[in-house]
């Protein structure tokens, strides 16, 4: 007999084996370009240090550009670490079982990584209000949740593709609200 408990580890034990193959599918040079999509949230990262300095900056967390610099720190570091492990990209060997690439430690990443995402909507919300945010991430969101739908049906190829311009356009959104 199933029980609820036995269920959940089945199905999270077959997004870890979906994960390996992903890995195992994607070539090096296909991989390294999809993790590259990540730089423009360190570009944002790096470019919004200088902000306060040429700007200024209000009172408060919302006219603090630190607040955003941290933030965006936080989702460059969490996704391009979560996908470093998905893609085993500095593995020599995918046959050795390495703990940055267990399944703990991928859940992990993948919850920082989603939980970093979601508090840039948060701030964004909070600082720029709904109807500028909505607007932008109704524009982005699709690609994240296409990205999600391909790489549940395994079409990796695309799911990289198009995961890879979530990154891209996620990052310039967060930029274009910062600036706005």
């Amino acid at each position: 007999m199933f029980k609820a408990g036995n269920v959940k580890k089945i199905l999270s034990a077959s997004k870890y084996v979906a994960e390996r193959k992903l890995s195992r599918e994607l070539g090096y040079t296909h991989k390294l370009v999809f993790w590259l999509t990540n730089l423009p949230y360190w570009i944002c990262f790096y470019q919004s240090l200088d902000l306060e300095r040429k700007i200024g900056s209000e009172s408060g967390v919302c006219g603090n550009y630190l607040a955003f610099s941290l933030s965006m720190l936080s989702v460059a570091f969490a996704s391009t670490l979560m996908h470093s492990a998905q893609l085993r990209l500095f593995s020599c060997n995918d046959s050795v079982e390495h703990k940055f690439y267990s399944q703990s430690t991928q859940r992990q990443l993948k919850r920082l990584d989603i939980g970093c995402a979601l508090w840039m909507i948060v701030f964004f919300s909070i600082c720029k209000g709904l109807e500028q945010v909505l607007p932008i991430a109704l524009l982005v969101l699709p690609f994240f949740i296409t990205g999600a739908i391909l790489k549940r049906t395994e079409r990796y190829h695309l799911y990289t593709v198009v995961h890879g311009l979530w990154h891209i356009f996620s990052a310039f959104s967060g930029w274009y609200l910062l600036t706005v």
